[in-house]
């Protein structure tokens, strides 16, 4: 699977995941329910991330950043699959084939939820909450990201209520921006059985 990659390549991503291996370990506990570990590693990685993208340079992946403290939107993502599916937390990759951006769908206690680490970083992004894409539906991504693929045919359709579970402040801009009111269906498209598929939303 690493035959496109060089040696050297390998060899530094493998030593990446094992850093945040550790990492993950060092911030969950064992008795930790699945939501607080997902939180847990989901604030330390942007806490300690900003973003960067630089068309100039070889693109920025979870090749090279992972480690230092900036990374593109491949590397968040890299970086939330490597830990959560660590500690037991089903996670996988999402593509927005429109505008090459990637993400996450995780699994909570039996759901599916969109995560966008990259979009949620307030780093990186003005007048925003870190969990503004955190556990949410596909419609409510569907506002601004136009269009899935996925390496696995699921539907996410539920926001995660966080009251109680983030800041007051959190909460209500989250809610804000609101889920995307549409007559819309979904409809999966592309090969299923060789792991991938597509979402798209038409009108009935």
């Amino acid at each position: 699977e690493y035959s496109e990659f060089t040696e050297e390549e390998v060899n530094s991503f493998n030593q990446s995941r094992r850093r945040i291996e550790f990492v993950a370990d060092c911030l969950v506990k064992e008795t930790d329910t699945d939501i607080n570990k997902l939180k847990k590693i989901y604030d330390y990685l942007i806490d300690h991330t900003e973003y960067r993208w630089d068309p100039d340079e070889k693109e920025i992946t979870s090749l090279t950043v992972f480690g230092k403290y900036y990374m593109d939107c491949g590397g968040y993502t890299d970086f939330m699959n490597i830990a959560l599916n660590h500690v037991g937390i089903e996670s996988f990759t999402v593509l927005d084939d429109t505008y090459g951006h990637v993400w996450n769908i995780v699994n909570i206690d039996g759901k599916y939820y969109h995560l966008d680490a990259t979009y949620s970083d307030t780093s990186s992004w003005e007048n925003t909450s870190k969990y503004r894409y955190f556990l949410v539906s596909d419609s409510y991504m569907l506002a601004d990201h136009r269009y899935f693929v996925a390496e696995k045919e699921v539907k996410c359709n539920e926001t995660y209520d966080l009251t109680g579970f983030v800041s007051n402040q959190d909460v209500t801009c989250r809610r804000q921006k609101g889920e995307k009111k549409s007559s819309s269906n979904g409809n999966l498209l592309g090969d299923v059985s060789t792991g991938a598929y597509q979402l798209t939303f038409r009108s009935k």
